[in-house]
Protein backbone atom coordinates (compact mmCIF):
# COMPACT_ATOMS: atom_id res chain seq x y z
CA UNK A 1 0.00 0.00 0.00
CA UNK A 2 0.84 3.09 -0.98
CA UNK A 3 0.41 7.09 0.33
CA UNK A 4 -2.89 7.00 2.27
CA UNK A 5 -4.56 3.98 1.87
CA UNK A 6 -6.17 2.22 3.99
CA UNK A 7 -4.00 0.04 6.10
CA UNK A 8 -6.99 -2.96 5.17
CA UNK A 9 -8.21 -3.73 2.16
CA UNK A 10 -10.96 -4.98 3.43
CA UNK A 11 -12.03 -1.40 4.58
CA UNK A 12 -13.57 0.62 2.29
CA UNK A 13 -13.95 3.58 4.62
CA UNK A 14 -10.94 6.56 4.19
CA UNK A 15 -8.32 6.55 6.98
CA UNK A 16 -7.82 9.93 8.41
CA UNK A 17 -5.04 11.26 11.01
CA UNK A 18 -5.99 13.74 13.60
CA UNK A 19 -4.08 15.10 16.74
CA UNK A 20 -4.59 16.98 19.86
CA UNK A 21 -2.30 18.74 22.39
CA UNK A 22 -3.12 18.16 25.82
CA UNK A 23 -2.31 20.89 27.91
CA UNK A 24 -3.10 21.18 31.98
CA UNK A 25 -3.01 17.41 32.27
CA UNK A 26 -2.52 15.69 35.59
CA UNK A 27 1.26 14.62 36.02
CA UNK A 28 0.94 11.62 37.99
CA UNK A 29 -1.53 10.28 35.07
CA UNK A 30 1.26 10.11 32.45
CA UNK A 31 4.12 8.35 34.44
CA UNK A 32 3.49 4.78 34.23
CA UNK A 33 2.60 2.76 30.92
CA UNK A 34 0.59 0.68 32.04
CA UNK A 35 -2.11 3.68 33.15
CA UNK A 36 -2.28 5.38 29.99
CA UNK A 37 -2.66 2.52 27.90
CA UNK A 38 -5.98 1.65 30.38
CA UNK A 39 -7.03 4.98 29.88
CA UNK A 40 -6.39 4.83 26.37
CA UNK A 41 -8.47 1.58 26.03
CA UNK A 42 -10.93 2.74 28.23
CA UNK A 43 -11.44 6.25 25.29
CA UNK A 44 -11.13 3.81 22.54
CA UNK A 45 -13.59 1.48 24.04
CA UNK A 46 -14.80 -0.85 21.09
CA UNK A 47 -12.21 -0.30 18.71
CA UNK A 48 -9.31 -0.91 20.64
CA UNK A 49 -9.99 -4.37 20.31
CA UNK A 50 -7.20 -6.53 19.27
CA UNK A 51 -4.84 -3.57 19.66
CA UNK A 52 -0.91 -4.68 20.26
CA UNK A 53 0.68 -2.10 22.74
CA UNK A 54 4.41 -0.85 23.05
CA UNK A 55 5.88 1.63 25.42
CA UNK A 56 8.83 3.34 26.13
CA UNK A 57 8.74 5.07 30.06
CA UNK A 58 11.38 8.07 29.73
CA UNK A 59 13.69 8.64 32.83
CA UNK A 60 12.66 10.33 35.51
CA UNK A 61 9.34 10.78 34.06
CA UNK A 62 7.24 10.31 31.24
CA UNK A 63 6.13 7.74 28.37
CA UNK A 64 5.38 7.03 24.83
CA UNK A 65 2.52 4.76 24.03
CA UNK A 66 1.92 3.37 20.57
CA UNK A 67 -0.80 1.01 19.53
CA UNK A 68 -1.77 -0.91 16.31
CA UNK A 69 -4.80 -2.83 15.83
CA UNK A 70 -6.71 -3.59 12.82
CA UNK A 71 -9.38 -0.36 13.24
CA UNK A 72 -7.03 2.14 15.16
CA UNK A 73 -3.62 3.59 15.39
CA UNK A 74 -2.64 5.65 18.30
CA UNK A 75 0.21 7.38 19.70
CA UNK A 76 0.69 9.21 22.79
CA UNK A 77 3.43 11.11 23.85
CA UNK A 78 3.52 12.46 27.26
CA UNK A 79 5.44 15.64 29.29
CA UNK A 80 4.59 15.58 32.55
CA UNK A 81 7.19 18.00 33.81
CA UNK A 82 5.17 20.49 31.49
CA UNK A 83 1.75 18.91 32.32
CA UNK A 84 1.00 17.91 28.51
CA UNK A 85 0.53 15.04 25.88
CA UNK A 86 0.20 14.99 22.20
CA UNK A 87 -2.26 12.36 21.18
CA UNK A 88 -2.42 11.05 17.43
CA UNK A 89 -5.38 8.93 16.08
CA UNK A 90 -5.64 7.32 12.87
CA UNK A 91 -8.53 5.77 11.98
CA UNK A 92 -12.00 5.53 9.58
CA UNK A 93 -13.41 8.96 9.01
CA UNK A 94 -16.46 8.07 10.50
CA UNK A 95 -16.90 9.18 13.68
CA UNK A 96 -12.90 9.79 14.21
CA UNK A 97 -13.25 13.04 15.94
CA UNK A 98 -15.93 11.45 18.76
CA UNK A 99 -13.28 9.41 18.89
CA UNK A 100 -10.50 11.43 19.37
CA UNK A 101 -12.62 13.77 22.09
CA UNK A 102 -13.61 9.86 23.63
CA UNK A 103 -9.81 9.40 24.07
CA UNK A 104 -9.15 12.94 25.25
CA UNK A 105 -11.37 13.17 27.59
CA UNK A 106 -9.95 9.46 29.43
CA UNK A 107 -6.77 10.57 29.29
CA UNK A 108 -8.06 14.20 31.06
CA UNK A 109 -9.92 12.30 33.91
CA UNK A 110 -12.92 13.59 32.40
Amino acid sequence: MHGNAPPSSRSAATWRHVTADLAGVDAGAFTHASHVEAKLVAGLGDVAAGISWTWHRFDPTGVSVVGLGPRVRVALHTWPERRSATLDVYAPDPGLEGLLKGVAAALMGE
